[in-house]
């Protein structure tokens, strides 16, 4: 794992902290996780950061609490394709592939937050105690 073959595979490598989950791990919480870490990280002094890592953070929460729609999925993809690429930084870029790729991976279980009106897992297999 390097920097450049994760470049010509059209990811990245970040910070090179790698975190594994299983299967019974919720990947919708583990992305408002993420997308949570973005918002506070966020120094604010560009607006598509500053707005984009809230809006974000907002949508997935009411994803991940059970309110969401299929115009929030919408509308979370069209977020990331407005912020990315736009920062002083890399830093909302970061938020907007972090979410493009839990949605192109993961759809399944975003999809069944909408129908079920809830989160699927069981509350013990997610990082609960860092949950904002």
């Amino acid at each position: 794992m390097d920097f450049e073959s994760l470049r010509k595979a059209g990811t990245g490598l970040g910070s090179a902290g790698v975190i594994v989950v299983d299967d019974a791990t919720c990947m919708v919480a583990q992305t408002l996780h993420f997308s949570n870490f973005f918002k506070v990280e966020s120094c604010g002094q560009c607006p598509p950061c500053r707005m984009g890592t809230i809006n974000l953070a907002t949508l997935m929460t009411k994803i991940e609490n059970g309110e969401g729609t299929q115009n929030d999925l919408d509308s979370l993809l069209q977020l990331c394709g407005f912020v990315k690429g736009t920062g002083y930084c890399t830093l909302v870029t970061g938020a907007a592939v972090l979410v493009q790729s839990a949605l192109r991976l993961f759809r399944q279980e975003f999809e069944e937050h909408l129908t079920l009106k809830r989160c699927p897992y069981q509350p013990g297999n997610v990082l609960a105690a860092n949950r904002q």
